[in-house]
């Protein structure tokens, strides 16, 4: 992992991370250091914290053999963490009931779908909120039935440009939780189509929450999901406690991939080196599954790798190696019609007035001087991502 600079991780960086990696494997270790270390207790707590798996790793501390600090702060960690998802569940729960009731056709993808199937605990898989995706005409009756629960949408989309919207709930009983609602599974032009809902239903598996019964992607759709977030990040920043983080090796979404494909049998391997190669993301994934398996000496068919590695030249992986300028262009020829891509263009560096006073809401009168704002805050995020 590098930052935006290409500057390397420090080599005490490296052995952080190493640590939490066999903390995660379930390894019994004892913390190298020395008790008086601060410089390395604090950033052991901050790359946890960083790679969202703090929660995770505590059950693997043995007592007695870590420093107290970190114990306590992952201890900590880990009761916030149930009490959110304890919060998160309840209101989840309502949302589901809802769509069901209303007969609103949707699937639950990336964290809290992965939660729910392939942990033991919901609790262990770090997350902030719940990724939901609806077919483009569930979209208006998603809407309604989530502002009729309290949910406020806290991000308008435009339509052209973003396929999601982020709606809130502030409840003195729940708290705030979020439900991210897709109508297309990526911002992209280039990838939005890349699977649609209807396909990633018919081959979905289903899950019970909390007597719920919900959909989420099946073992190899949830991979291909996975690696096109992960490489997504290799040129989109995420935030972390307010600091911006630039690539896809963060260990949350590699230590997903290792609990997927550890439950691969062949025929699902077969598949994904197809439907890899057919959405044109083979030396994609195969790049981001050798990550894992370098992480997690993930046990993979190294026959799939190969077949995977060797489609260098499908579309969605070009797209995924190209710089932000090149993304920026293949999106727009992505578009159909010459008035698509002027629209397009148009709504990618001038959103609309409605969404840039929600975004805005404390900023200037003038509208031109918030697309100015707009537009050095985005250089900012990305030149000083780490």
């Amino acid at each position: 992992m590098t930052n935006m600079t290409g500057e390397k991780l420090t080599e005490s960086q490296q052995q952080i991370d190493a640590m939490l990696c066999r903390l995660l494997k379930g390894e019994s270790l004892s913390w190298p250091y020395g008790d008086s270390n601060q410089a390395q207790i604090e950033l052991f707590l901050e790359r946890s914290s960083v790679h969202g798996v703090q929660a995770s790793i505590w059950t693997s501390l043995q007592p007695g053999s870590w420093p107290q600090v970190i114990v306590e702060q992952l201890h900590k960690a880990s009761l916030e963490a149930a009490s959110w998802e304890l919060a998160h569940r309840h209101a989840l729960v309502q949302v589901l009931s809802g769509f069901a009731a209303e007969n609103i056709g949707y699937m639950l993808f990336k964290g809290t779908a992965l939660a729910y199937s392939f942990y033991a605990n919901p609790v262990l898989r770090f997350r902030c909120d719940t990724d939901m995706l609806v077919s483009g005409y569930s979209k208006t009756k998603a809407e309604k039935l989530l502002k009729g629960l309290g949910f406020e949408c806290s991000s308008p989309a435009e339509e052209l440009v973003y396929y999601q919207q982020s709606w809130r709930l502030n409840s003195s009983h729940c708290g705030t939780h979020a439900i991210d609602l897709h109508w297309k599974l990526n911002n992209s032009e280039v990838l939005a189509n890349l699977f649609s809902y209807e396909e990633l239903r018919a081959r979905g598996d289903e899950v019970t929450i909390c007597g719920v019964k919900t959909f989420v992607p099946c073992k190899v759709d949830a991979v291909l999901i996975a690696c096109l977030h992960s490489a997504g990040h290799e040129g989109i920043p995420y935030l972390v406690n307010g600091n911006s983080y630039l690539g896809g090796s963060r260990l949350v979404w590699l230590y997903d991939l290792h609990l997927l494909i550890s439950h691969f049998s062949l025929q699902d391997w077969h598949d994904l080196t197809e439907r890899a190669v057919q959405k044109g993301l083979g030396n994609t994934c195969a790049v981001i599954l050798d990550r894992v398996r370098e992480k997690f000496s993930t046990v993979m068919f190294l026959d799939g790798l190969e077949i995977l590695a060797s489609d260098k030249d499908g579309k969605a992986t070009v797209y995924l190696d190209s710089g932000p300028i090149m993304r920026m262009w293949l999106d727009i020829t992505a578009c159909g019609s010459w008035k698509a891509k002027l629209a397009f263009v148009q709504q990618l560096f001038f959103p609309s007035e409605a969404y840039m006073r929600q975004k805005y809401a404390s900023g200037s009168q003038w509208l031109f001087v918030l697309y100015i704002r707009r537009s050095i805050e985005g250089i900012y995020r990305r030149l000083h991502a780490n």
